[in-house]
Parts: structure tokens; C-alpha cells; sequence
């Protein structure tokens, strides 16, 4: 399974999670030529900036692991950006994080793990 197939099938596994836990979708892969932003949602009136991430082995670490200080520094400018061009009526931002282990052969969710307010 290549990258790309990975990053969308543990970007639809996180969608679903986060839905089920009430969250609303707002945007998905909001892109500016600085980055992108993985998922855009409410919860209740709070506007959740998610970063997903997803493997299929531990070979290059926990799915987590993957989200460093420069990361977030990137979605902090991402977020700016998204909010300088009109977001939504919301009271508050958070940065959130899910981490999705996948089995690569059946594409099944092993795992979701969610973190709030990340930075």
C-alpha cells in the first residue's frame, strides 16, 4: 500500500471516529501552498484543526511520533491563514491530533488514538 493510500484511508477512519464523537466536518484537506490541513471540524461551537496520521507497522515509530515541534509550528500557519480567509462562526480553535494504526493487508483500523489541544 503506497503512502498516499495510507494517509487517505487513516484520514477516512479518523472522519468517521471524530463524526461518532459528535464533531462536525467543516473542511477536508484545506491546501495552501505552505501546506495542508488535514480536517477541519466542530465540536459544539469550538473549531478543531486535525492532523492525522497513520501507519501500517512501527517500523518508522508510533503515528504520533511523526507530529514534531516543527509540525506543529506549520499547522500554527496554516490555521492563520485559514482563519484570515473567513472561517465559520466558532468560539475558540484547537489543535488536535489522530493517530490511526492500519492493517495493511485487510485495510483494517486497528487503532484510533486522539489527542486535544496539542498546541
Amino acid at each position: 500500500m503506497r503512502a498516499k493510500q495510507v494517509g487517505r484511508y487513516g484520514e477516512d477512519a479518523a472522519l468517521r471516529y471524530l463524526e461518532d464523537q459528535g464533531y462536525r466536518l467543516v473542511e477536508r484537506n484545506f491546501h495552501t501552498r505552505y501546506g495542508e490541513l488535514d480536517l477541519i471540524m466542530l465540536e459544539g461551537q469550538q473549531l478543531v484543526f486535525v492532523e492525522v496520521k497513520a501507519r501500517t507497522s512501527l517500523r518508522y515509530g508510533q503515528a504520533e511520533e511523526a507530529i514534531t515541534w516543527r509540525k506543529l509550528q506549520k499547522m500554527r500557519q496554516l490555521v492563520a491563514i485559514y482563519l484570515a480567509q473567513g472561517a465559520p462562526r466558532h468560539r475558540g480553535i484547537r489543535l488536535d491530533a489522530v493517530a490511526v494504526d492500519i492493517e495493511p493487508k485487510t485495510l483494517r483500523t486497528l487503532s484510533i488514538r486522539h489527542y486535544k489541544n496539542i498546541g
